[in-house]
């Protein structure tokens, strides 16, 4: 089984930026038709609007790379002021990626990422294992017991979708690009994330990839 593990550290104080509204943003600057094929947690009720903007968000940089570089990306990181090798890289990535499958929400996959990101939350620890030793994937298994392949992301301080996604597909100071690769690979069809608060970073968010 094919599986990507990496892990982002983050502060508040990193990639600020002026308050924008970027999913208003998308909406405005993307097609209706687009906008409704990559909305697919639209009427997940389990998700918080946060989360279900992430997805959002999450599949529109799936559906047209380049598109989302011009439309969001690139104008959030002009709000940051980042400029480095792994935002130049991040542009390069994205314009390879047009037309994958629309990630759509897993109620396994929720619980598992939801589990994992109240544990992390509650004691102000960060990785992939549980706190009482689970291994990562053992206990995604526990809520989505299937022979495909899986992957996780967390990320650190941010509450909002636009933050976190794009501290993800930034990936600074991963060589590996292990987050930006997850968001954008081919390799997965569906998805849970959650958004909790965090003890020591405020918040974090646990997405949990899978195949079909």
């Amino acid at each position: 089984m094919k599986t990507w593990l990496a892990i982002l550290f983050a502060f508040s104080s990193a990639l600020l930026h002026a308050q924008t509204n970027w999913v208003e943003r998308a909406r405005a600057s993307w097609t209706a038709a687009e906008i409704e094929k990559a909305n697919t947690a639209a009427q997940d009720a389990a998700l918080t609007q946060q989360e279900k903007d992430l997805v959002l968000l999450m599949n529109l940089s799936r559906l047209n790379g380049r598109k989302f570089w011009n439309t969001l990306a690139q104008p959030y990181l002009a709000s940051t002021g980042e400029d480095n090798r792994f935002t130049r890289s991040l542009v390069t990535d994205l314009e390879k990626v047009a037309n994958l499958t629309m990630l759509n929400t897993c109620a396994g996959l929720f619980q598992s990422a939801r589990a994992h990101a109240l544990d992390m939350g509650r004691t102000g620890e960060i990785g992939h294992d549980s706190t009482d030793g689970t291994p990562c994937f053992d206990r995604v298994r526990k809520y989505y017991n299937k022979s495909v392949a899986m992957a996780e992301n967390c990320s650190y301080g941010y509450a909002d979708a636009m933050d976190i996604l794009m501290q993800l597909l930034v990936d600074e100071g991963v060589p590996s690009l292990g987050h930006r690769k997850n968001i954008l690979s081919p390799a997965y069809q569906v998805v849970g994330l959650s958004i909790q608060r965090h003890k020591t970073y405020q918040w974090n968010c646990v997405m949990d990839f899978a195949g079909g």
